[in-house]
């Protein structure tokens, strides 16, 4: 369980920006990247709901070790949490759908992670660079991975090269995660 001290002390580091669906992003507020340790995503803030975590909205927060994300969030952006080296545990919610290009890149603490059926698409280097040795799949079915002829956006959504991933290569937590720590520009997607 979380304490209201941590919540109420993570407020006041955040920073809520609201999209053009009317829902908020967060990022942490400048002059807060070396304070934090752990984190506490509320799921609104003014009454309206905290979806996204904001493109390199936590990016070098360097001593963050853990990130609590509330069950509203659909999208981590791209380099959302880049570079936090320290990052230890971070839990992503049922309602997520993309983990951005990035989004935790070089976040070499972060061993283990639980990527929940809701997932669709995982961005091209999401987990490089990370120090991942466990990824469970809550649906290891119909996966696959791609490059796009777009170098990363995945704006024209023309796939190049499609590999189907097999239920047992996904259902192994050691391969799923070496799939998932790759430089290499492809993007895993299920349909």
């Amino acid at each position: 369980s979380v304490s209201g001290t941590v919540v109420s002390d993570s407020i006041l580091m955040l920073k809520f920006d609201t999209l053009e669906d009317g829902t908020l992003q967060v990022s942490l507020k400048d002059g807060y990247y070396s304070v934090p340790r752990y984190i506490v995503i509320p799921s609104t803030f003014e009454g309206k709901t905290v979806t996204t975590i904001a493109e390199r909205g936590f990016a070098g927060a360097s001593n963050l070790v853990e990130v609590y994300l509330p069950e509203t969030i659909s999208t981590i952006g791209k380099g959302a949490f880049v570079l936090c080296s320290k990052l230890m545990k971070i839990n992503i919610p049922n309602t997520v759908t993309e983990i951005g290009p990035q989004a935790f890149y070089e976040c070499s603490n972060l061993n283990s992670i639980t990527i929940p059926n809701t997932v669709t698409k995982i961005c091209p280097q999401a987990f490089a660079g990370t120090g991942l040795t466990e990824a469970v799949f809550e649906n290891p079915s119909n996966w696959q991975y791609y490059y796009l002829d777009d170098n990363w956006s995945g704006a024209t959504n023309k796939k190049c090269s499609v590999t189907d991933l097999t239920n047992d290569q996904m259902s192994n937590k050691k391969t799923a995660a070496e799939l998932l720590t790759s430089e290499e520009k492809y993007q895993v997607g299920r349909w």
